[in-house]
């Protein structure tokens, strides 16, 4: 009786929690555990194919079956594999922890019952210390952990005292540290988003006394990882951005100047503290403006390809905007001249006074037979 009990509660639990699921969903659906899917790279595996087969008619995750748990614990199966199995499991089924619980139980010949009641009541510290007693080993631990994080993934804190047990056994294991990092990666991606990237990182250069992941599920990982990069770089509208991320990367292209062959890049128009003829705005619906300038190759080879850099200081009635922006500008043949758009998100440039210095190839890439004429300060 008790049994069947624990059971219906459990799914009671999962459907208690269907509203705070679902308004969690739109915040953390795009998430380090909801968005590296890396079974994908086992498809090959029957089990893992089986699972994917299932999510794709489920609207989160799968209803973990008898079966299936028993093969998370198989220890003559890699603890890659059976990552990937709890993987393609998807998220969000709670049920998915009682079910586990219970086939851990049976593994060890303990009271699944007293577990439930313990899971029931948050008691994870104590029922991990159940779990070490019976002789839970660290691999069936680290896939627990994650089982248990994936099923309550917007706020995976039952799998922790899992997940610490597990460590201290398995301490330089690859595919265990990777787990423990998404984990981890879910606790902390809106406080410290850049701190995702970095351990990340720093996992790539570590060396594991074991590696059994396959090197295609690693990089399904690392993939989503790298939208955390932008968390360690400067505002996007400053200088020191560009610097990190130019619009286009210079740094593998030169070109050098000889007498006989040269490039000679200008602004096309007078350049006097009015507006350059060739240069305007055009303000497009509510987005920002568009500063459009002409510029010329006045050499006799064609140029490589490099970017414009802008500084716009503007004052309004709120204060003074500071804004740079950069755009590239493709390669030019001689005598020719080509037409670049800046985008200038939410500023106006008739939207107050200021300057505006626009630099070509600040990066110097492009040895030219007139240096001076990469820049122009306008005013307004």
């Amino acid at each position: 009786m008790m049994k069947g009990y624990i059971q219906k509660k459990w799914f009671s639990v999962m459907l208690g929690m269907v509203i705070v699921q679902f308004s969690a969903f739109t915040l953390r659906a795009d998430s380090p555990l909801t968005s590296c899917f890396f079974a994908p790279a086992y498809k090959d595996v029957a089990e893992v194919a089986q699972a994917m087969r299932g999510l794709e008619l489920a609207e989160q995750g799968v209803l973990l079956d008898s079966i299936t748990a028993h093969f998370l614990l198989r220890e003559d199966v890699d603890l890659g594999t059976r990552m990937a199995v709890a993987n393609a499991q998807g998220f969000g089924q709670l049920a998915n922890i009682g079910v586990m619980l219970q086939a851990v139980a049976r593994k060890h010949g303990s009271d699944a019952e007293e577990w439930l009641i313990l899971a029931e009541a948050g008691e994870w510290m104590k029922l991990s210390e159940h779990c070490k007693n019976a002789g839970v080993q660290s691999q069936d631990l680290f896939v627990m952990a994650y089982l248990f994080a994936m099923a309550d993934y917007t706020l995976p804190r039952p799998a922790l005292p899992f997940l610490a047990l597990a460590a201290k056994q398995m301490e330089n294991h690859e595919v265990g540290h990777w787990i423990s990092l998404l984990i981890a990666s879910q606790m902390i991606m809106d406080t410290e988003p850049c701190r995702v990237y970095v351990m990340f990182e720093e996992a790539k250069q570590r060396s594991y006394d074991q590696s059994l992941w396959r090197p295609e599920g690693k990089m399904l990982i690392l993939d989503y990882i790298a939208l955390y990069e932008l968390a360690c770089l400067p505002d996007e509208y400053s200088e020191a951005y560009y610097r990190v991320r130019p619009v286009f990367d210079t740094t593998q292209v030169k070109q050098t100047y000889s007498p006989a062959k040269y490039v000679d890049l200008h602004f096309v128009g007078q350049v006097n503290d009015e507006l350059p003829i060739a240069m305007h705005t055009d303000n497009r619906a509510e987005e920002g403006g568009y500063v459009v300038v002409e510029i010329k190759n006045g050499g006799n080879t064609h140029s490589i390809p490099t970017n414009v850099y802008c500084e716009l200081r503007i004052s309004t009635e709120q204060g003074e905007e500071r804004l740079v922006r950069q755009a590239q500008v493709p390669g030019i043949a001689p005598r020719r001249t080509e037409i670049v758009s800046i985008f200038l998100p939410g500023i106006w440039w008739q939207s107050g006074s200021g300057t505006m210095e626009l630099t070509l190839d600040q990066a110097a890439q492009i040895m030219e037979s007139n240096e001076t004429n990469n820049a122009v300060r306008l005013s307004q």
